[in-house]
């Protein structure tokens, strides 16, 4: 079975891929997008977790917060493409 340092680096190279930036820090990645009525932070963790709150710019109130363990990187792409989803619904 492969860590999850090897996980997340599959996860960056699909960001990668698919031109999506990000910033490598120490022990985790973050990348955020927006559109003219949502922002999306999310944080992935090497250790397993991630943090991830998508914030309604016209209130100010979060649209969703969501925090967990993650599996693979076939799971935090899963993720990323239900957080990019809401994003594209509202364009």
């Amino acid at each position: 079975m492969m860590d999850k340092r090897t996980y997340l680096q599959a996860f960056i190279i699909h960001l990668q891929i698919n031109q999506i930036p990000f910033k490598e820090k120490s022990d985790h990645i973050y990348l955020s997008q927006s559109n003219h009525r949502f922002f999306l932070e999310m944080l992935v963790y090497e250790n397993g977790t991630f943090e991830t709150l998508i914030t309604d710019l016209g209130s100010g109130s979060f649209a969703k917060r969501e925090q967990g363990e993650w599996v693979d990187a076939n799971d935090l792409k899963a993720r990323l493409q239900s957080y990019q989803d809401i994003l594209n619904k509202a364009r």
